[in-house]
């Protein structure tokens, strides 16, 4: 019984893993050039874009959210 809990959660983990990076490949309107920049929304709305901002790290180097584009940042 423990090795089918174990497979089952497996099974799950990987088609969540699938599905996740499946999701993640779907180009966004910025990206492949059919949106303007003047017609992205900016703010806390789900599905606008972030307003861009820039900090320092421990290191004493700035870093833009704009550099991070089209990576996962948190």
């Amino acid at each position: 019984m423990r090795k089918i809990v174990v497979v089952l959660v497996l099974f799950v983990l990987a088609g969540w893993a699938v599905y996740d990076t499946l999701s993640n490949q779907v180009a966004s309107p910025v990206e492949d050039g059919t949106q303007h920049e003047s017609e992205i929304v900016e703010g806390i709305e789900v599905g606008n874009q972030a307003s861009d901002f820039a900090l320092r790290t421990l290191d004493g180097k700035e870093v833009r959210l704009s550099d991070l584009r089209g990576k996962r940042v948190m």
